[in-house]
């Protein structure tokens, strides 16, 4: 009898473990919707005033959910190509980047997030910066979106 119960508890823990992911919502996929400029004033990202133009922009994102439907992740994908001008000083070159990442967002219960970034992607943590990326990068924000720590 207690074989049968020991039994029928392991059946009972391994059909949970199963069923609980087909139990979270299905994934959300969106396009990337973004203006065709910002323009940030002197001071914000760099010195001088900034303005990035999104030359190709077939981004989407993908957002996960749990069983409760509170997203836990989200993956950023697709072709993303910017133009980087100073506007401060137009004598001064624009840059052409390929931002394409992807870029992965992972949502904490505490309500903190951890971004990583991988292949070519701008960051703008900590506040006040522009940072071009290569290659793995995580940034760490806590739950009001605050920087807490970065490694590249």
């Amino acid at each position: 009898m207690r074989q049968f119960f020991g039994s029928l508890l392991m059946a009972a823990a391994l059909v949970a473990v199963l069923v609980a992911p087909t139990l979270a919502a299905k994934p959300d996929r969106q396009p990337l919707e973004l203006p065709p400029t910002i323009e940030f004033p002197a001071g914000e990202l760099c010195p001088f005033a900034v303005t990035v133009e999104f030359l190709v922009n077939k981004g989407k994102t993908m957002t996960f959910y749990d069983s409760n439907g509170t997203a836990v992740r989200s993956i950023g994908t697709g072709s993303l190509k910017i133009r980087v001008t100073n506007t401060t000083d137009p004598d001064q070159p624009s840059a052409t980047l390929n931002i394409s990442g992807p870029g992965h967002t992972m949502f904490h219960a505490d309500g903190s997030s951890t971004l990583i970034f991988g292949g070519r992607s701008i960051s703008l943590y900590p506040a006040g910066t522009f940072i071009l990326t290569a290659g793995r990068a995580v940034i760490t924000l806590d739950a009001q979106g605050g920087f807490v720590s970065g490694t590249n």
